[in-house]
């Protein structure tokens, strides 16, 4: 039996930096990505594959990106962990249930936010571990 390939779906308008936390989430042992830059593009994308893990920017062209998450969690399943990243991190400060990493960032960072939406979402899929 294959190995499981960790999916993630990456929630940006800005496709020169959605390609680089493509590259950054690979380096994190993710396989597969969806890249959307409106929130119909990234609600069809998880209805089509159930990402193991959303990435979202807070502001996007058409729509807030705390909607689009909300919304795939409430269609989909509400246990897809979720990183926000943003250059807007100021406007989630009140909600401490959220992760969060402004932009720009780094591998550490982000590895960081990866570790603990996994080890704070038990019903997660199990083994979507970013390595140490």
């Amino acid at each position: 039996m294959a190995a499981p390939s960790f999916h993630a779906l990456i929630v940006e308008d800005d496709f020169l930096f959605a390609w680089r936390l493509e590259d950054l989430l690979r380096d994190l042992g993710f396989e597969s990505f969806a890249i959307a830059s409106t929130a119909a593009e990234a609600i069809a994308a998880a209805e089509e594959r159930r990402p193991d893990l959303i990435t979202a920017d807070l502001r996007l062209s058409d729509d807030s990106g705390l909607h689009v998450v909300r919304t795939i969690h409430a269609r989909i399943a509400p246990s897809i962990p979720v990183v926000f990243i943003t250059a807007s991190a100021e406007e989630l400060a009140g909600m401490a249930e959220l992760t969060v990493i402004s932009k720009p960032i780094n591998v550490a960072a982000l590895q960081r936010a990866c570790r603990s939406v996994f080890q704070n979402m038990p019903e997660a899929r199990a083994g979507a571990v970013v390595p140490a």
